[in-house]
């Protein structure tokens, strides 16, 4: 039986480039020491696992976001999670649960 939710994670990093979901927080590196991208992605993907007994993928399936969501929609997500609370500290940075989980999906599996 083919899992349907991590063939369609694989694609994630693909589809955050082309999303762009991350642009309205223009906060370019996390703050750490180091400037790669994937290295980056893969801590996020670490502090997630530290919070939360569940993967990103899950939660991002559970606020109806797919591959195919356009950038709008994440970003009145993301909102939301704002005025909710619904954030992630990281190294400095107040991300919202769904930038977290996007970033965190992604730092899985590249």
């Amino acid at each position: 039986m083919v899992d349907k939710v991590k063939r369609n994670m694989l694609l994630l990093p693909l589809a955050i480039s082309g999303v762009s979901a991350f642009a309205h927080t223009n906060m370019g590196s996390l703050g750490l020491e180091h400037k790669n991208r994937k290295a980056e992605f893969q801590y996020v993907y670490a502090c997630w696992k530290k919070k939360f007994s569940y993967e990103p993928e899950s939660y991002l399936l559970s606020q109806g976001v797919s591959l195919q969501e356009d950038k709008e929609q994440i970003q009145a997500i993301s909102r939301q999670d704002f005025k909710k609370g619904n954030t992630l500290e990281i190294n400095g940075f107040i991300l919202s649960k769904i930038e977290t989980a996007l970033m965190a999906a992604t730092g899985k599996f590249i």
